[in-house]
């Protein structure tokens, strides 16, 4: 008989499964297991060697990244508020800067005429924009900050001259941000800079709001850096541009289509001894590629950036019927476009539609809209003043031989056929071009009241 012997079994023996690894138990004598005999004596186990080893690791990232090593300290720095770029007459560029000033803007009270400005203008000179920031480290004494800046202001004859060399600079360093808004001086951009505000203590913080609420309602383009570069760059599409000027500070902005307005809220105001003056955004620049080929008003600037896709919330002024000498003013929403490009005869037809909302403002010694058809009446005449404007905004685009609304890059790139066989004379394609206009408006509401009280 195999009666199980002691030491003989298959799970309890010096072979048996169990035994194997943590030491040999026979006859009473503790042997050390074979990874323990590799190891060697006094040798520490894997785990405190990687712990060790974590260790360390953390130890050499933390004395990499703690500390501040390209550290700028903020009183070495001269914080750059709005820039500015006029040509000179021997050819070389003005850099003007609008240097904060902290201690400054820190303090209360209220900004205006009369009260310690809280930015200083430093300008220096150089062939290039990276020559003349350079040199104005020296003027400013402190290395400027490009970061903060809000606005860049180009003068009149350096846009007409050409701003595909002055924009590479701002998009190879990493300061300037991609975001900054970009006007267009009517006249030197030093002028507009150094004109003041009544609220903001940063006369560029300033400019740049009234820029945003002009764009806002569809007075002026919105144009950033980027996008300036981005419409630069497209092909069938032209640059349009925020125009803005220095006026008298008593002269009274006009609204857009009424007639009478100021001549010094149009042309740039003459320099006066002690005269107060201020900045007004109106209307915009029109470029042909880099070049600044002429302005619009407000109204075809309102109907270019609808016809482009562009346009935000405006106030249009309706005329009364025939004989009534008083109309409606009526907010538009929303407006969408529509583009059609075709060929009949051997010449392109555009064909530009335009459906829009709108919300009766006001009311002047107008047909009752309670009366069935009043409403609809309002809403032809709103018709016919928008076809007016948008026919406005080709024409003025047709004599600038430009392309602001984008319709060469609409060619380009739902026709690509046709837009090869044009492409090379697009400018003078779409002077020639014959334009259909059709708008459809419809007034959603009527305020809060349906009769004006009389």
């Amino acid at each position: 008989m195999s009666g199980g012997a002691p030491g003989h079994g298959s799970g309890a023996g010096p072979e048996g499964g169990a035994g194997r690894g943590e030491g040999d138990v026979s006859r009473g004598v503790v042997r050390p297991s074979a990874a323990a005999r590799r190891a060697g004596p006094g040798t520490a186990p894997v785990g405190a060697v990687r712990a060790v080893a974590l260790a360390l690791a953390v130890v050499l990232a933390a004395t990499l990244l703690a500390g501040c090593w390209d550290r700028r300290e903020i009183e070495r720095l001269a914080i750059v508020a709005g820039i500015g770029l006029d040509l000179q007459p021997d050819g070389s560029l003005l850099l003007v800067a609008q240097v904060v000033k902290p201690a400054l803007v820190r303090t209360q009270g209220q900004a205006g005429m009369g009260s310690p400005r809280a930015v200083s203008l430093a300008s220096s000179t150089g062939p290039t924009v990276a020559a003349a920031t350079r040199a104005l480290c020296q003027v400013a004494g402190r290395r400027p900050f490009w970061g903060h800046a809000r606005i860049l202001v180009v003068g009149e004859e350096l846009a007409r001259a050409g701003l595909a060399d002055v924009m590479d600079w701002f998009f190879r360093q990493r300061e300037p941000r991609p975001r900054t808004r970009v006007l267009v001086a009517r006249g030197r951009a030093a002028d507009l800079l150094a004109a003041e505000s009544e609220l903001e203590k940063l006369p560029a913080v300033a400019l740049d709001n009234v820029l945003e609420l002009q764009s806002a309602t569809t007075l002026a383009p919105d144009t950033t850096l980027h996008r300036f570069v981005r419409d630069l760059t497209t092909p069938g599409k032209d640059p349009l541009v925020a125009a803005a000027a220095v006026v008298s500070r008593t002269a009274q902005a006009g609204f857009p289509g009424m007639e009478g307005r100021p001549p010094e809220a149009q042309e740039p105001a003459a320099e006066k001894e002690g005269e107060e003056r201020r900045f007004d955004v109106r209307g915009s620049a029109v470029f042909r590629g880099d070049r600044l080929v002429g302005w619009m008003d407000e109204v075809e600037t309102r109907a270019t950036l609808w016809v482009a896709g562009a346009g935000r919330r405006a106030t249009v002024v309706v005329p009364g019927p025939a004989g009534s000498g008083q109309g409606s003013t009526v907010e538009v929403l929303r407006a969408a476009p529509k583009v059609k490009i075709h060929e009949e005869g051997g010449r392109l037809v555009l064909t530009v539609s335009l459906e829009c909302r709108a919300v009766l403002s006001e009311e002047l010694r107008g047909p009752d809209v309670t009366v069935r058809g009043a409403l609809e009446d309002v809403e032809r005449r709103l018709e016919r003043v928008l076809a007016a404007d948008i026919a406005a905004a080709f024409r003025k685009a047709r004599s600038l031989r430009a392309d602001p609304f984008g319709l060469g890059f609409t060619l380009c790139t739902r026709y690509p056929k046709l837009w090869e066989k044009y492409q090379d004379f697009w400018p003078d394609a779409l002077a020639s071009a014959e334009v259909r206009i059709s708008v459809k408006a419809r007034i959603v509401r009527t305020g809060l009241v349906l009769k004006a009280p009389r």
